[in-house]
Formats: structure tokens, C-alpha cells, sequence
């Protein structure tokens, strides 16, 4: 329970400090603290908000919703390893899965089954939330990409 709230609460500010652009846009949270050299703001947001949720919500809920997008997380790594050992066998790999064709779908299948297994409730929270996002960030991207504008990109 513990560890996918806790890697939430460290991959979020990163994650949309790597969306910078968006984010500064929309409301200047990913602003690196001149000391601390760290998204500040963004990490006390997310804080905040995994604190609310831990104090409003059953420990089994939390820990099944959070476990719906770490399976997600690592479906899509098992699908994307396979994808890019298709598409570019040479690539340097610092690390190389052994018995890529069976782990990769093993793992893939494996996380489908434990995510059919989740509640109902914890299920529908990915897609309504990633429906969401997405519609957030299109709407965004719509009026402010470099493309929609006209800009080539830097």
C-alpha cells in the first residue's frame, strides 16, 4: 500500500515537470525552487492531495485505485519493450530482459488479470481519469501548440 502511494507522490511533480510547458502555461507549478533545485510547488500540491485522499478514503480503496494505474504503468512497459525490440532490434540497451517474447507477455497478461480482479469502482477510475486528462490536454494543446499556431518547433 504503502509504495504505489508513495511513487505517486515522487512521479507526479516529475512528471509534470517534464510536461513544463503545459504546466507553467496553466498555472506556473513547475517552477524549480532556486535552492532546493526541485518543482516545490508541484510536490506540496501532490502531497497535499495523497493526504486529503488518505484521510477520506479506506486504506483497501486507496491501495486498489493506486493499484489500477500501477498496472497500467507496467502493462504498457511489457507491451513497449516488445514494441521496440520489433521496431529497433539495435538499439543500445544497458539492460536486456532475457527471454524477452516470453516475460514481456507473461507480465502484460499477468497485469490484465490482476487488474480485472480490482473492484469495479477502482477499475473505472483509469479510464474516467485518463479521459479527462485527455481532455484537458487537447483542449489546451489546441489553442497553444506550436503546431495549431503555425510555429516549427525549437
Amino acid at each position: 500500500m504503502v509504495t504505489p502511494v508513495s511513487s505517486s507522490t515522487g512521479s507526479t511533480p516529475r512528471s509534470l515537470c517534464a510536461k513544463r510547458d503545459v504546466v507553467t502555461k496553466v498555472l506556473r507549478l513547475a517552477n524549480i525552487h532556486p535552492t532546493w533545485k526541485t518543482p516545490h510547488l508541484v510536490t506540496l500540491i501532490t502531497g497535499l492531495l495523497v493526504a486529503v485522499a488518505a484521510a477520506f478514503l479506506p486504506v483497501g480503496q486507496l491501495a486498489d485505485i493506486s493499484n489500477s494505474g500501477t498496472l497500467f504503468a507496467f502493462f504498457m512497459v511489457a507491451v513497449s519493450v516488445l514494441v521496440l525490440r520489433l521496431r529497433d532490434p539495435g538499439r543500445h540497451r544497458p539492460f536486456r530482459v532475457p527471454l524477452v517474447w516470453l516475460i514481456a507477455p507473461a507480465a502484460g497478461i499477468g497485469c490484465v488479470g490482476l487488474f480485472v480482479n480490482l473492484p469495479i469502482e477502482s477499475q473505472l477510475v483509469l479510464p474516467i481519469w485518463g479521459v479527462l486528462g485527455l481532455l484537458l490536454y487537447f483542449a489546451f494543446g489546441y489553442r497553444n501548440s506550436h503546431v495549431g499556431r503555425g510555429l516549427k518547433p525549437e
